[in-house]
């Protein structure tokens, strides 16, 4: 909010003044403070008496915004539009610009974009409605329309990087490579520190088929801030540049003071991408052997389990949930091993931990369900079916298997009608489920069934569709087929011997011999590549069971505010306690206060990156790295912080901070956070 602030009162050259109310100044004075929901209250107390003031409105709207409660915001902004006065051209404008922002948020991007507009035809010289606007019209592919405004950008400012980027952008979108390079290499000339030139031009090379070129732009990136894009895009050049990329951070990782433990874990995305399953095993050790975090125990898990070591990813998907046990997904990834290594009972179980924390979401229900279902537990099963079902009507699967119940049940007509819809649903290949050709073939339509089997074979020719090829054809009793089926998902690397025990589609085929010495090849074969480096494990010494505890760290209450004492390298600070921030954050005064005073060295100035303000906009800042931070008798080392500019602008700790402690519980009560980590 003290953001938002700051855009709303940076209205220079402005010749309307705002209200004199005294609701309506205590609301601007709040808001300034940070106090949002005191500022909410006065700001509707003034509508209330004066409905008319337009200013009020747009306060209103802004603070809808950012709350997300869309519907509201888009009708203060309505009133905020009918009252301002038209020739404060500041305020309308920003007002226009607000709803463009709501709409966006919401999908409605036609609206959007109507929206902006009007905001420039207000504004026609305003760079934040130019650069949005052209965003808008690069996402709907309007590539002309959009370099109009980015030139527009440019010839208004001569050195904005957002023209040269979004020009860059839109030409790359229309496979004008050459162009587009020479743009993001000027704007990375404008600013040395912008790494998205490099992750952006690192596309083009790429597109050209440059792919030294890229692997050197895709490292920079990377080197500079690792934004989310160039990760992303150095997973994507995986194929093309593999070799060229793992040298380059290999080289990274040995410079003196390199930062090794992040070119570690970059070199095992690359190899597990690969399916170098230990290869990437050893990078992320060797990285998490200097910072272990739950992403990588994550991953170290994640290539255990492709390569059927169960118990080993059980290990380290037990590491990454005592460093983040916030994070439900690892929870269904601890379910989904444990089922793979044979321990359905308690592969129930903690899916049931999911489904508690995570009651309103289809996908834990169904897969507790697929558990239940292939534990022989039906009418388990048909519940959390139908759980599934009533919170995700349009989810093939689950109806599907719960037909599958109903037959075991002897309930024909409710299996037909599940599997009616399960084939009606599942109608475009590799988007809707895959699982058509089940609810084909037991509707009493094999050939149909079999012609949509093998066009996903033939769009998607994983290990996971040739064992449901293998499934389909046993069930139609063509068993010598399943087999040819079976052996082909073995060979790209299909597992789950667990499963296979368990999945009554493979039943006729249980009693070949053919089949068993299959079985039996195959398990020696994953149980040799499994425990390949299992007895050399560099982290070895894991503990049985993690050890956790909980941490009382007490508040104050300044409002809507929990206010904490904190230190940051040692000066003693208070920070605002706030779930609802993605980052940390400091002012400029007190960036400069620990710059001029020794806590903070040139060295601990990490560069400039992009954020997002209260209103959407997206500016620049300078990025700092916090040596200590400490509080309530917690400590973290080596923390991000953006530097806002704004002298009032509060000390935030937000999500960051939050990720690398653990649980987090606020008693109100007591006025204490709990939070609860390994010990």
């Amino acid at each position: 909010m003290a953001l938002t602030v700051v855009l709303m009162g940076c209205s220079g050259g402005r010749t309307e003044k705002e209200p004199e109310s005294y609701n309506y100044k205590r609301g601007c004075e709040a808001a300034s403070d940070g106090n949002t929901d005191e500022a909410m209250k006065y700001f509707q107390e003034e509508v209330d008496e004066n409905p008319k003031n337009g200013y009020a409105w747009a306060w209103i709207q802004c603070m809808y915004r950012d709350k997300e409660e869309y519907g509201e915001a888009l009708s203060a902004g309505a009133k905020a539009l009918k009252y301002l006065p038209r020739r404060d051209h500041y305020y309308v404008a920003f007002t226009h610009a607000t709803q463009a922002k709501v709409y966006y948020a919401m999908d409605e991007t036609e609206k959007a974009l109507g929206e902006v507009t009007k905001a420039l035809k207000v504004e026609p010289k305003n760079e934040d409605y130019l650069s949005m606007r052209g965003g808008l019209l690069w996402e709907m592919d309007e590539y002309a329309k959009s370099n109009a405004d980015y030139e527009k950008l440019i010839q208004l400012t001569p050195g904005a990087t957002d023209g040269y980027m979004g020009k860059g952008r839109n030409l790359l979108e229309m496979a004008q490579y050459d162009e587009a390079i020479e743009l993001f290499t000027y704007a990375s000339k404008l600013d040395s520190d912008l790494s998205q030139a490099y992750s952006f031009r690192a596309s083009a090379y790429l597109s050209k088929g440059n792919n030294h070129a890229a692997a050197q732009d895709i490292v920079k990136s990377l080197e500079m801030d690792g934004n989310n894009r160039s990760f992303f895009i150095m997973q994507d050049a995986n194929d093309t540049c593999y070799r060229e990329l793992v040298v380059m951070m290999k080289m990274k990782a040995n410079i003196p003071g390199a930062e090794r433990d992040k070119w570690t874990y970059y070199q095992g995305v690359l190899h597990q991408r690969q399916k170098h399953y230990h290869k990437a095993i050893e990078s992320y050790k060797e990285s998490a052997a200097l910072e272990a975090t739950a992403a990588v125990y994550e991953n170290i898990a994640d290539c255990y389990d492709q390569l059927g070591n169960y118990p080993m990813a059980l290990r380290y998907i037990d590491l990454a949930i005592a460093q983040d046990s916030t994070d439900d997904g690892f929870i269904q990834s601890k379910a989904d091993l444990l089922y793979n290594n044979g321990e359905g009972e308690k592969a129930v179980a903690e899916m049931s931990r999911f489904v508690e924390r995570r009651p309103n979401f289809y996908g834990g229900y169904y897969r507790r369900g697929f558990f239940k279902d292939n534990m022989l537990d039906v009418d388990g099963a048909i519940e959390d079916y139908t759980y599934a079902i009533t919170l995700k009507d349009d989810y093939a699967y689950a109806y599907l298997g719960r037909g599958d119940m109903y037959i075991q049940k002897g309930d024909t007509a409710a299996a037909r009608a599940d599997y009616e819809q399960a084939a009606r649903l599942d109608s475009v290949i590799g988007k809707t489920g895959d699982c058509r050709q089940y609810a084909l073939l037991m509707l009493g339509m094999p050939d149909s069934a079999e012609v949509h089997m093998k066009r996903i074979l033939a769009q998607d020719s994983t290990a996971g569709n040739y064992y449901d090829a293998a499934c389909l054809m046993c069930k139609m009793g063509r068993l010598t087929e399943a087999l040819g089926y079976l052996q082909k998902s073995f060979e790209k690397g299909f597992r789950r011997f667990a499963h296979i025990e368990r999945d009554d589609d493979l039943d006729a085929l249980r009693g070949m011999e053919e089949y068993k010495a299959m079985i039996d090849t195959w398990k020696k074969k994953f149980a040799d590549e499994s425990n390949e480096d299992a007895e050399n494990d560099i982290l070895v010494a894991l503990p049985e069971t993690v050890e956790m505890e909980t941490t009382e760290v007490p508040f104050k209450k300044e409002g809507s505010m929990m206010k904490i004492s904190c230190t940051i390298n040692d000066l003693p600070l208070h920070f605002i306690f706030d779930t609802g921030a993605s980052d940390v954050s400091i002012s400029e005064v007190e960036a400069n206060f620990m710059l001029k005073n020794g806590y903070l060295t040139r060295s601990d100035v990490q560069g400039k990156a992009h954020y997002s303000t209260a209103d959407g906009s997206v500016h620049e800042g300078t990025v700092l790295n916090l040596r200590h931070v400490k509080f309530g008798g917690l400590e973290l080392n080596n923390v991000k912080a953006s530097v806002v500019k704004s002298q009032k602008a509060p000390l935030l700790l937000g999500q960051s901070i939050f990720e690398r402690l653990g649980r987090i519980e606020i008693d109100n009560e007591s006025r204490v956070v709990k939070v609860t980590h390994k010990k």
